[in-house]
């Protein structure tokens, strides 16, 4: 039963992550042409350093792609699940209420990160091939903050869709994007302040995780009857 519901998470979401995994892998080869460009045609030790001790690279749309690539990847989760009232049969199955919770939360925030972690992996590769690893680990700094803060736009969306009270709807909305509006600029602009910033966005997503456990428990409690 459990790799039929990862099955059925996987056939939501596939387009999703191929789209993105195409334009993703533009957008960061397009990047890697231009810090290129700039090695060659500038000054080869001044880019370097500057990537490696300041973590300073310009990614153009990379932080937008992101967002909008949690915020798909929950659309095509949760809207079938609540549109349908699908999540309330999903939760009739007979295992646990918290098994089942656990199976379908933990089954598209790991197609996420999973997805980063690959497109990651075969960037470092091209990188790492043509520049001292120093370079892909600067260029990461600025990356990591992006995956996090797309990861909580992936779990705004999905509170968004299950929880039942509008208010609430909009209170985790418009809190998820004053912090992405705040976090990603600071996170981003540099070396030594992402490392620390970056500590608060996980603080965040920790906090969203276990709302979202708590949103999902609400169906338990009187939404399913």
């Amino acid at each position: 039963m459990v790799g039929g519901i990862i099955y059925k998470e996987w056939l939501k979401s596939y387009k999703i992550i191929a789209l993105f995994a195409v334009i993703i892998g533009w957008s960061l080869f397009d990047t890697f042409i231009d810090a290129k460009n700039n090695m060659e045609f500038i000054n080869s030790t001044s880019a370097i350093l500057s990537i490696t001790q300041m973590g300073r690279f310009e990614f153009n749309l990379m932080n937008y792609i992101l967002m909008v690539f949690g915020i798909s990847l929950g659309i095509a989760q949760y809207y079938p699940e609540v549109s349908s009232a699908r999540i309330r049969l999903f939760l009739h199955l007979p295992m646990k209420h918290v098994q089942l919770i656990t199976i379908l939360f933990s089954s598209g925030l790991i197609l996420l990160i999973l997805s980063f972690f690959i497109i990651t992996l075969f960037y470092s590769l091209i990188l790492n091939s043509y520049y001292p690893k120093e370079v892909f680990q600067g260029i990461f700094t600025k990356l990591f903050p992006m995956y996090l803060g797309s990861i909580l736009c992936y779990l705004a969306t999905m509170i968004a869709f299950l929880e039942p009270k509008i208010i609430k709807k909009v209170l985790y909305i418009l809190i998820a994007f004053y912090f992405l509006m705040v976090y990603l600029p600071k996170a981003t602009g540099g070396y030594f302040m992402g490392e620390v910033i970056n500590i608060s966005a996980i603080t965040v997503i920790i906090i969203y995780i276990l709302t979202s456990y708590e949103v999902f428990r609400s169906y338990t409690k009187g939404y399913i009857k």
